[in-house]
């Protein structure tokens, strides 16, 4: 069984018929993948190897237990830690450096955007004690530079986090510095102590962490404020009759101009005179998160669903940013109609037609686009369209969450805890049932579930996100019912796990605890990517246990050790692990009870 979702197994079926790989294909072809490179027991980061350790060296006559430089097992696994830490939080930083510079054009008037949101925008010039746009930019773009204090974006923290921090020495002073750190100690013949190494990657966490509440609070000022909306979820909700666009990756600066293009009316009289009855964007992945949340356009589908949506026959271009694109796209889509466009310098794909996007251009870049693929509507066969019936509907986009009665019904015993479920897809496991199952017996038990990122294709095309009261147990219910939101709160993207981490601030605040003290668990079972190890350290630096599905991020024991109760003490946050979903449950609520 590769997934729990029915159209995503027609559309594996439609690739076999059609005798195309995809992911799901190419890891059976991987099989058995490398028990070195799982156990983080190889290493090639310097040309005196690729250098391995054998699992088994304690037995008489079994292989080397350094690498050529010495390297232990715990050395070896630390670094590869730090190295996944590093990478995903190079990302997350790049994202937040992308819309600072967007919203500096904004304050200069040099980019066709515009302020949206004047509440959201007074809200963050308080937190940052700024008098305008103009002040906030400066203090977005400052923390990639600055030479002494702390990043600007962590003023939301309270103090006595803060001063722990620096006691632990891993407050950060600039995003750039702290990521070329983690880089300079990859090098050959640098960081060795693994402890150390856990310890650079707690101080990235919070790197990570505070590019993502950059993101996601300039966003809402440039694009608004989520509010809660109804959608529909999967690819029932392509319209054979329509020039059909996705979008596939996370930055809304790009996709909310796509958007405002195929609402522009000249463009959609030109599709009208090509022969459509009108032309939609449906988004994937984060994109689609974030168009969902402002704009109610379809969610498509999640990770392991992208390479499906040319395989429908029905898609005229799929336009990608960066992050969690599959350079598989070029090749599953050269059989079919669809064109893909990639529009970031650091994320090209052989094959596929490359349109920079430029943020001073955006209108004029964004129409270009659109009609493209309004011009290569004609090249669709309609005997090669294939559209799985399945789509369900759903309410999502929730940013405004009633801290106060959170923190009064876990005083109260009313509720086990708050969890966020968060997250990527694996073809390692089985497609969406993680997150589905997991969700399902968290509210079971009680616990109000926030989700955010792939869970949240997951849980609107399960059904979940409109079931979810009828699943729960009854004190959730009864919560739910007089705070007025959902058992199960789709929050958004990946970057909008910071409205979780909002939350988790407001309900310590209100209980007078600090986070650590109160019942929240955070968990990613079908992770994939670099970026969520790096979150995960936010969490743990801000007190939160993480659990892992699918396999540890750290493959030696000392490592996983260190992760798991050295910071348990200080920050009170760690990394666990465990694959089966029903386990999974189980970790989460004894680990919800041993805070409450």
């Amino acid at each position: 069984m590769k997934t729990i979702d029915k159209a995503t197994e027609k559309m594996i079926s439609i690739a076999e018929e059609n005798l195309i790989d995809t992911a799901f294909d190419r890891l059976d072809l991987q099989l058995p993948q490398c028990g070195f490179g799982e156990l983080d027991l190889c290493c090639r980061d310097c040309n005196m190897g690729t250098c391995r350790i054998d699992p088994f060296m304690e037995l008489p006559g079994k292989g080397p237990k350094r690498g050529v430089c010495g390297l232990t097992d715990d050395m070896m696994s630390a670094r590869n830690f730090l190295k996944l830490v590093t990478r995903g939080t190079s990302a997350h930083a790049t994202a937040a450096k992308n819309v600072s510079t967007v919203f500096k054009g904004v304050a200069e008037g040099k980019v066709p955007y515009q302020v949206v949101d004047d509440e959201k925008l007074k809200e963050v010039l308080e937190k940052l004690e700024c008098e305008d746009v103009s002040c906030l930019s400066e203090r977005a773009l400052a923390d990639f530079s600055k030479d002494e204090g702390t990043l600007n974006f962590l003023k939301m923290i309270p103090e006595d986090l803060i001063n722990l921090w620096q006691k632990l020495d891993i407050l950060p002073t600039n995003i750039n510095q702290e990521i070329v750190e983690g880089a300079f100690r990859l090098n050959f013949g640098v960081g060795a102590d693994p402890y150390d190494q856990i310890l650079h990657a707690l101080k990235l966490g919070i790197v990570d962490g505070a590019s993502l509440f950059i993101s996601s609070e300039l966003q809402d000022i440039l694009f608004g404020t989520p509010q809660p909306k109804e959608g529909e979820s999967n690819f029932g909700t392509l319209n054979k009759d329509y020039v059909n666009i996705v979008a596939i990756g996370h930055a809304p600066v790009l996709f909310e101009k796509i958007y405002e293009a195929t609402r522009n009316p000249e463009i959609r009289k030109y599709a009208e005179e090509k022969g459509a009855n009108g032309i939609e964007v449906y988004g994937m992945m984060c994109a689609g998160n974030e168009l969902f949340v402002r704009h109610g356009t379809p969610m498509l589908g999640n990770f392991l669903q992208q390479e499906f949506a040319a395989l429908t026959g029905a898609v005229e271009a799929v336009v990608v940013d960066s992050g969690c694109v599959m350079p598989a796209l070029v090749e599953t889509a050269s059989d079919f109609h669809t064109k893909i466009i990639t529009t970031t310098k650091e994320a090209k794909i052989p094959g596929a037609e490359h349109i920079e996007f430029d943020y001073e251009k955006a209108d004029e870049i964004a129409a270009q686009i659109v009609n493209i693929a309004i011009d290569n509507l004609e090249n669709r066969k309609e005997a090669r369209i294939n559209i799985p019936k399945e789509k369900t509907s759903f309410t999502g986009g929730y940013s405004k969450l009633p801290a106060d009665k959170i923190a009064s019904a876990i005083a109260d015993g009313e509720i086990k805890g708050i969890v966020l479920l968060w997250g990527c897809n694996n073809p390692k496991t089985v497609h969406d049932r993680s997150h589905v199952e997991i969700t399902k017996g968290l509210i079971k038990n009680d616990c109000l579930v926030f989700g955010t990122g792939c869970w949240s294709y997951a849980a609107a095309k399960s059904g979940i996100l409109t079931e979810a009261t009828e699943l729960s147990g009854d004190n959730i219910r009864r919560f739910c019912e007089d705070a007025g939101i959902p058992p199960v709160v789709h929050l958004g993207s990946y970057v909008d796990t910071s409205r979780f981490c909002s939350l988790v601030l407001e309900v310590a605040k209100a209980l007078e605890k600090p986070i650590k003290e109160i019942p929240v668990v955070t968990c990613a079972p079908e992770w994939s990517s670099e970026m969520e190890v790096a979150t995960s350290m936010f969490f743990v630096a801000l007190g939160i246990p993480n659990v892992f599905g699918v396999t540890h991020p750290a493959g030696v024991a000392n490592v996983r050790d260190i992760l798991a109760t050295k910071f348990e003490d200080t920050t009170g946050g760690k990394i666990l692990f465990e694959k089966e979903p029903e386990r999974t449950v189980d970790v989460i609520l004894d680990n919800l009870k041993g805070r409450g």
